[in-house]
């Protein structure tokens, strides 16, 4: 496995943009399909289960919608919690947060403690918890309700929780935690076609 810092990742994916030609939503939405793909390897009973998304406003989010949109198409009890109002979403990830809602599937903001604790049901009941909070770009210590959100997470011993390309709150150049970080069973990151994936408690 070849082990790249945040700004050699960060790097990664802008040469395939803008020099190999590869549009952001392209990546985007490969990436949600390889870990929705990777999850149906390990657990082929996936979508029987309930899946909670736990999703940011940027591109790691954008990846959960689509991981969303591909569980709630297949018939899984679905629901998205996104961590930001949806006017803030921008880009790519505004795009498979729109294609996402046109699929009828459960998408809640939650921008408060209260929200939270009312969204509890969807959060404690899930089968598979994916974690699309925060991604490679983390640069500060995690606080207030997303560090709630990770430490519940960790938590919750039933479910099974996996990770967008890094578990939130770890940063990707030293692998240090930035004040919580969520412990996730599986991690998929999807680049340029190859998969690298790491497994741990």
């Amino acid at each position: 496995m070849i082990i790249l810092s945040a700004r050699q990742m960060q790097e990664l994916d802008r040469a395939t943009i803008h020099e190999i030609g590869i549009p952001g939503i392209v990546l985007m939405e490969n990436a949600g399909r390889g870990m929705y793909q990777k999850i149906l390897e390990l657990m082929p009973e996936a979508r029987g289960k309930r899946i909670t998304v736990l999703a940011g406003r940027g591109n790691n989010g954008g990846d959960g919608f689509v991981i969303a949109r591909y569980f709630h198409l297949a018939g899984a009890r679905v629901a998205t919690l996104l961590f930001s109002r949806a006017d803030k979403v921008q880009g790519d990830a505004k795009t498979n947060l729109e294609a996402l809602k046109k699929t009828g599937a459960v998408v809640r903001e939650i921008t408060t403690e209260e929200q939270w604790l009312e969204a509890g049901s969807d959060f404690r009941h899930a089968g598979i918890i994916i974690d699309a909070l925060l991604g490679t770009g983390l640069s500060f210590e995690v606080s207030g309700l997303l560090r709630k959100v990770i430490e519940s997470v960790n938590e919750l011993g039933s479910a099974f929780v996996a990770a967008v390309d890094i578990p939130s709150g770890i940063d990707a150049t030293t692998g240090a935690v930035l004040g919580a970080a969520v412990r996730a069973r599986l991690t998929y990151m999807h680049s340029m076609g190859d998969r690298a994936l790491g497994r741990g408690q």
